[in-house]
């Protein structure tokens, strides 16, 4: 009997040296699995917004931005900083980055632009909140495109954009394109 208990012991020792081990390997990818939302079955949601919708959910993100890092991004990589703020868990990447899609972007492009004059600037150094321009819909297609928003308002006055405090306008409407005071 004493060696009928002694295997079952053993066993059960056995059996759980294998299942620690089984977790120990293939608990991560549970992990990643669960997340993801492929155990729960979670829906995923689809992103259908217009210009307006997206000027205001860049706004939303660079504010994000700065109020972690204390200056507006570099006009070489806000979408990149625009984007990872953008993310959420119920939204596959390629729905969000059609936030970041502008009605001159086309299918391949964007279509977004950053002014350029707030390029890891302050808003000390920024003008009027309700007339700076934060972004605005551009001709440049590009990922990451910035540039002068005055420029853009002489090829399409009636180009929407966003400003410091997240109204939508057109770039007619605003009384300077240009974003910055300063040299």
């Amino acid at each position: 009997m004493a060696g009928r208990n002694t295997k079952r012991i053993v066993a059960a020792v056995v059996a759980l040296g294998v299942i620690g081990a089984a977790w120990y390997y293939f608990g991560p990818l549970v992990g990643f699995l669960n997340r993801t939302g492929y155990l729960e079955g979670t829906t995923r949601r689809t992103y259908k917004g217009d210009s307006v919708a997206n000027l205001k959910a860049i706004q939303t993100a660079i504010m994000s931005y700065y109020d972690s890092e204390g200056q507006f991004p570099d006009g070489s990589g806000w979408m990149d900083e625009a984007f990872n703020r953008m993310k959420t868990a119920d939204m596959a990447d390629s729905e969000t980055k059609k936030k970041l899609h502008g009605p001159s972007g086309g299918e391949s492009g964007f279509g977004y632009s950053f002014n350029e004059a707030l390029s890891q600037k302050t808003k000390s150094e920024a003008g009027d909140p309700a007339t700076t321009v934060l972004a605005y819909e551009s001709h440049d297609a590009a990922w990451n495109a910035h540039g002068d928003p005055g420029a853009e308002a002489k090829i399409d006055p009636q180009a929407k954009a966003v400003t410091l405090d997240g109204q939508v306008k057109s770039l007619a409407d605003l009384p300077k394109a240009a974003a910055t005071k300063g040299p």
